[in-house]
Protein backbone atom coordinates (compact mmCIF):
# COMPACT_ATOMS: atom_id res chain seq x y z
CA UNK A 1 0.00 0.00 0.00
CA UNK A 2 2.82 2.37 0.88
CA UNK A 3 4.38 1.69 -2.51
CA UNK A 4 1.16 2.66 -4.24
CA UNK A 5 0.93 5.87 -2.25
CA UNK A 6 4.52 6.71 -3.10
CA UNK A 7 3.83 6.12 -6.79
CA UNK A 8 0.79 8.37 -6.67
CA UNK A 9 2.83 11.10 -4.93
CA UNK A 10 5.48 10.88 -7.67
CA UNK A 11 2.80 11.06 -10.35
CA UNK A 12 1.21 14.06 -8.68
CA UNK A 13 4.52 15.91 -8.52
CA UNK A 14 5.07 15.31 -12.24
CA UNK A 15 1.52 16.10 -13.24
CA UNK A 16 1.26 19.40 -15.19
CA UNK A 17 -2.43 19.69 -14.36
CA UNK A 18 -3.12 21.28 -10.93
CA UNK A 19 -4.96 18.99 -8.51
CA UNK A 20 -8.08 21.15 -8.50
CA UNK A 21 -8.22 20.75 -12.32
CA UNK A 22 -7.68 16.98 -12.07
CA UNK A 23 -10.78 16.78 -9.90
CA UNK A 24 -12.82 18.41 -12.65
CA UNK A 25 -11.15 16.60 -15.56
CA UNK A 26 -11.12 13.05 -14.15
CA UNK A 27 -14.29 11.28 -13.14
CA UNK A 28 -14.50 10.58 -9.39
CA UNK A 29 -14.96 6.85 -10.08
CA UNK A 30 -11.56 6.67 -11.77
CA UNK A 31 -9.86 8.49 -8.92
CA UNK A 32 -11.47 6.18 -6.37
CA UNK A 33 -10.56 3.01 -8.28
CA UNK A 34 -7.05 3.98 -9.41
CA UNK A 35 -5.05 2.67 -6.37
CA UNK A 36 -6.97 -0.63 -6.44
CA UNK A 37 -6.45 -0.91 -10.20
CA UNK A 38 -2.69 -0.51 -9.87
CA UNK A 39 -2.53 -3.06 -7.03
CA UNK A 40 -4.64 -5.69 -8.81
CA UNK A 41 -3.06 -5.32 -12.26
CA UNK A 42 0.41 -4.93 -10.94
CA UNK A 43 3.36 -3.90 -13.03
CA UNK A 44 4.39 -6.04 -16.02
CA UNK A 45 7.70 -7.77 -15.24
CA UNK A 46 10.73 -6.20 -16.85
CA UNK A 47 13.22 -8.51 -18.56
CA UNK A 48 16.98 -8.25 -18.86
CA UNK A 49 17.30 -5.80 -15.98
CA UNK A 50 20.94 -5.01 -15.46
CA UNK A 51 20.81 -2.72 -12.45
CA UNK A 52 18.55 -1.73 -9.59
CA UNK A 53 18.34 1.81 -10.94
CA UNK A 54 17.17 0.59 -14.33
CA UNK A 55 14.66 -1.70 -12.62
CA UNK A 56 13.20 1.30 -10.83
CA UNK A 57 12.91 3.27 -14.07
CA UNK A 58 11.22 0.37 -15.89
CA UNK A 59 8.78 -0.22 -13.03
CA UNK A 60 7.86 3.44 -12.88
CA UNK A 61 7.37 3.65 -16.65
CA UNK A 62 5.20 0.51 -16.67
CA UNK A 63 3.12 1.76 -13.74
CA UNK A 64 2.77 5.11 -15.47
CA UNK A 65 1.44 3.34 -18.54
CA UNK A 66 -1.16 1.56 -16.41
CA UNK A 67 -2.22 4.87 -14.87
CA UNK A 68 -2.52 6.57 -18.27
CA UNK A 69 -4.55 3.70 -19.65
CA UNK A 70 -6.84 3.76 -16.63
CA UNK A 71 -7.30 7.54 -16.58
CA UNK A 72 -6.11 9.16 -19.83
CA UNK A 73 -7.05 12.64 -18.63
CA UNK A 74 -4.83 12.49 -15.55
CA UNK A 75 -1.56 13.90 -16.81
CA UNK A 76 -2.31 15.31 -20.23
CA UNK A 77 -4.85 17.99 -19.44
CA UNK A 78 -7.66 16.51 -21.53
CA UNK A 79 -11.17 15.65 -20.47
CA UNK A 80 -12.91 12.33 -21.01
CA UNK A 81 -16.57 12.82 -21.86
CA UNK A 82 -17.52 9.28 -22.82
CA UNK A 83 -17.71 9.86 -26.57
CA UNK A 84 -14.41 11.59 -27.31
CA UNK A 85 -11.41 13.18 -25.61
CA UNK A 86 -10.39 16.73 -26.41
CA UNK A 87 -9.38 20.07 -24.93
CA UNK A 88 -12.05 21.39 -22.54
CA UNK A 89 -14.07 24.34 -23.83
CA UNK A 90 -13.35 27.74 -22.21
CA UNK A 91 -15.79 29.07 -19.60
CA UNK A 92 -17.50 31.44 -22.03
CA UNK A 93 -18.39 28.56 -24.35
CA UNK A 94 -19.64 26.44 -21.45
CA UNK A 95 -21.80 29.39 -20.38
CA UNK A 96 -23.07 29.79 -23.95
CA UNK A 97 -24.21 26.16 -24.06
CA UNK A 98 -26.01 26.88 -20.81
CA UNK A 99 -28.20 29.47 -22.57
CA UNK A 100 -29.52 26.97 -25.12
CA UNK A 101 -33.31 27.26 -25.52
CA UNK A 102 -34.51 24.04 -23.88
CA UNK A 103 -37.97 24.48 -25.41
CA UNK A 104 -36.39 23.37 -28.70
CA UNK A 105 -36.37 19.84 -27.30
CA UNK A 106 -32.74 19.27 -26.33
CA UNK A 107 -30.76 19.43 -23.11
CA UNK A 108 -27.06 20.11 -23.76
CA UNK A 109 -24.54 19.11 -21.10
CA UNK A 110 -22.39 22.26 -20.87
CA UNK A 111 -19.85 20.76 -18.48
CA UNK A 112 -18.82 18.22 -21.13
CA UNK A 113 -18.13 20.79 -23.86
CA UNK A 114 -14.82 20.36 -25.69
CA UNK A 115 -12.95 21.92 -28.61
CA UNK A 116 -13.28 19.41 -31.44
CA UNK A 117 -11.89 21.25 -34.50
CA UNK A 118 -10.53 24.61 -35.64
CA UNK A 119 -9.67 26.35 -38.90
CA UNK A 120 -7.85 29.67 -38.68
CA UNK A 121 -10.55 32.10 -37.49
CA UNK A 122 -13.19 29.48 -36.66
CA UNK A 123 -13.35 27.08 -33.71
CA UNK A 124 -15.89 24.29 -33.28
CA UNK A 125 -17.02 23.16 -29.83
CA UNK A 126 -19.30 20.22 -29.09
CA UNK A 127 -20.97 18.48 -26.18
CA UNK A 128 -23.43 15.68 -25.65
CA UNK A 129 -27.12 16.19 -24.97
CA UNK A 130 -29.34 14.02 -22.80
CA UNK A 131 -31.43 12.99 -25.82
CA UNK A 132 -28.54 10.90 -27.20
CA UNK A 133 -27.22 13.35 -29.79
CA UNK A 134 -24.78 16.23 -29.54
CA UNK A 135 -24.80 20.02 -29.68
CA UNK A 136 -22.20 22.32 -31.20
CA UNK A 137 -21.17 25.96 -31.24
CA UNK A 138 -19.05 27.69 -33.87
CA UNK A 139 -17.05 30.68 -32.65
CA UNK A 140 -18.53 32.93 -35.37
CA UNK A 141 -21.94 32.77 -33.67
CA UNK A 142 -23.10 33.30 -30.10
CA UNK A 143 -26.53 31.71 -30.12
CA UNK A 144 -26.52 29.07 -27.41
CA UNK A 145 -25.50 26.38 -29.85
CA UNK A 146 -27.17 24.03 -32.30
CA UNK A 147 -28.34 20.55 -31.26
CA UNK A 148 -28.76 17.52 -33.48
CA UNK A 149 -30.87 14.44 -32.69
CA UNK A 150 -29.69 10.91 -32.07
CA UNK A 151 -30.35 9.79 -35.67
CA UNK A 152 -27.98 12.44 -37.04
CA UNK A 153 -25.37 11.76 -34.37
CA UNK A 154 -25.47 8.07 -35.30
CA UNK A 155 -25.07 8.66 -39.06
CA UNK A 156 -21.80 7.40 -40.63
CA UNK A 157 -21.02 10.94 -41.87
CA UNK A 158 -22.79 14.31 -41.89
CA UNK A 159 -22.03 17.88 -42.98
CA UNK A 160 -23.88 21.19 -42.81
CA UNK A 161 -23.47 24.84 -43.80
CA UNK A 162 -24.12 26.64 -40.52
CA UNK A 163 -22.92 30.24 -40.65
CA UNK A 164 -22.55 33.17 -43.06
CA UNK A 165 -21.10 36.24 -41.34
CA UNK A 166 -18.94 39.22 -42.19
CA UNK A 167 -15.30 38.17 -42.36
CA UNK A 168 -13.34 39.32 -39.27
CA UNK A 169 -10.95 41.31 -41.45
CA UNK A 170 -13.86 43.11 -43.11
CA UNK A 171 -13.13 41.66 -46.56
CA UNK A 172 -16.26 39.84 -47.66
CA UNK A 173 -18.09 36.99 -45.97
CA UNK A 174 -17.02 33.96 -43.97
CA UNK A 175 -18.98 30.78 -44.72
CA UNK A 176 -18.70 27.99 -42.15
CA UNK A 177 -19.19 24.29 -42.87
CA UNK A 178 -19.11 21.69 -40.08
CA UNK A 179 -19.36 17.94 -40.14
CA UNK A 180 -18.35 14.66 -38.62
CA UNK A 181 -17.40 11.17 -39.80
CA UNK A 182 -17.42 8.06 -37.62
CA UNK A 183 -14.76 6.22 -39.65
CA UNK A 184 -11.72 5.89 -37.38
CA UNK A 185 -9.32 5.70 -40.34
CA UNK A 186 -10.29 9.14 -41.68
CA UNK A 187 -7.84 11.97 -41.05
CA UNK A 188 -8.80 14.62 -43.65
CA UNK A 189 -11.77 15.74 -45.73
CA UNK A 190 -12.06 17.41 -49.14
CA UNK A 191 -15.07 19.04 -50.80
CA UNK A 192 -15.87 21.82 -53.27
CA UNK A 193 -16.77 25.38 -52.22
CA UNK A 194 -19.64 27.25 -53.95
CA UNK A 195 -17.28 28.23 -56.81
CA UNK A 196 -16.17 24.66 -57.36
CA UNK A 197 -12.72 25.09 -55.79
CA UNK A 198 -11.44 22.16 -53.74
CA UNK A 199 -11.26 22.66 -49.98
CA UNK A 200 -9.23 20.28 -47.81
CA UNK A 201 -9.19 20.30 -44.02
CA UNK A 202 -7.80 17.96 -41.32
CA UNK A 203 -10.20 16.21 -38.99
CA UNK A 204 -10.24 17.13 -35.33
CA UNK A 205 -11.29 15.15 -32.26
CA UNK A 206 -13.99 12.54 -32.66
CA UNK A 207 -14.00 12.86 -36.46
CA UNK A 208 -15.34 16.44 -36.40
CA UNK A 209 -14.21 19.08 -38.88
CA UNK A 210 -14.84 22.77 -39.53
CA UNK A 211 -14.00 24.89 -42.57
CA UNK A 212 -14.15 28.67 -42.74
CA UNK A 213 -14.51 29.70 -46.40
CA UNK A 214 -13.99 33.27 -47.59
CA UNK A 215 -16.44 34.67 -50.17
CA UNK A 216 -17.10 38.05 -51.79
CA UNK A 217 -19.50 40.32 -49.93
CA UNK A 218 -22.14 40.07 -52.69
CA UNK A 219 -21.58 36.40 -53.51
CA UNK A 220 -24.37 33.83 -53.14
CA UNK A 221 -23.70 30.22 -52.24
CA UNK A 222 -26.36 29.35 -54.82
CA UNK A 223 -24.87 31.23 -57.79
CA UNK A 224 -24.52 27.87 -59.51
CA UNK A 225 -27.73 26.35 -58.18
CA UNK A 226 -27.83 24.14 -55.11
CA UNK A 227 -24.53 23.83 -53.30
CA UNK A 228 -24.30 20.04 -53.09
CA UNK A 229 -20.67 18.98 -52.93
CA UNK A 230 -19.24 15.50 -52.58
CA UNK A 231 -17.21 14.97 -49.40
CA UNK A 232 -14.23 12.64 -49.66
CA UNK A 233 -12.36 11.38 -46.60
CA UNK A 234 -8.75 10.18 -46.53
CA UNK A 235 -6.47 8.31 -44.18
CA UNK A 236 -2.92 9.32 -43.23
CA UNK A 237 -1.59 7.89 -46.52
CA UNK A 238 -4.08 9.88 -48.61
CA UNK A 239 -6.09 6.78 -49.40
CA UNK A 240 -9.83 7.36 -49.77
CA UNK A 241 -11.78 5.68 -46.96
CA UNK A 242 -15.29 7.15 -47.39
CA UNK A 243 -17.35 9.55 -49.51
CA UNK A 244 -20.85 10.98 -49.64
CA UNK A 245 -22.73 13.84 -51.30
CA UNK A 246 -25.12 16.15 -49.49
CA UNK A 247 -26.85 19.50 -50.05
CA UNK A 248 -25.40 22.38 -48.03
CA UNK A 249 -27.45 25.22 -49.55
CA UNK A 250 -30.76 25.07 -51.43
CA UNK A 251 -31.71 27.41 -54.28
CA UNK A 252 -35.34 28.57 -54.43
CA UNK A 253 -37.04 30.47 -57.25
CA UNK A 254 -35.50 32.10 -60.32
CA UNK A 255 -34.13 35.47 -61.40
CA UNK A 256 -34.53 38.33 -58.94
CA UNK A 257 -36.86 36.20 -56.83
CA UNK A 258 -34.26 33.53 -56.25
CA UNK A 259 -33.22 32.85 -52.67
CA UNK A 260 -30.60 30.60 -51.14
CA UNK A 261 -31.34 28.75 -47.89
CA UNK A 262 -29.32 26.57 -45.55
CA UNK A 263 -29.71 22.86 -46.24
CA UNK A 264 -29.19 21.88 -42.63
CA UNK A 265 -28.00 18.25 -42.19
CA UNK A 266 -30.00 16.98 -45.14
CA UNK A 267 -29.69 13.24 -45.85
CA UNK A 268 -26.97 12.19 -48.32
CA UNK A 269 -27.83 12.16 -52.00
CA UNK A 270 -27.78 8.81 -53.78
Amino acid sequence: MSGTRGLLRRLASANPVPEHRVETLVDQRWRDELPSLIRTRGVPPATEIRAQRKRGRVALAAALAVVLLAAPAYAVGRTVVGWLAAEPAPPEVVAEFGTYARQLGFNPEPGKAVLVAEDEQVRLFATTNTQGGYCFIVSTRADGGTCVPRRIAAAPAVAAYVSNVAAPAGDGRLLVVVGRIRNHQARAVSFADPDGETVTRPLGAGGFFVAGLHAAADASTCDNGDWAPSFSFYDTHRNAVAAFTTTLAVSHGTGLARTCGFGFFLPPRN
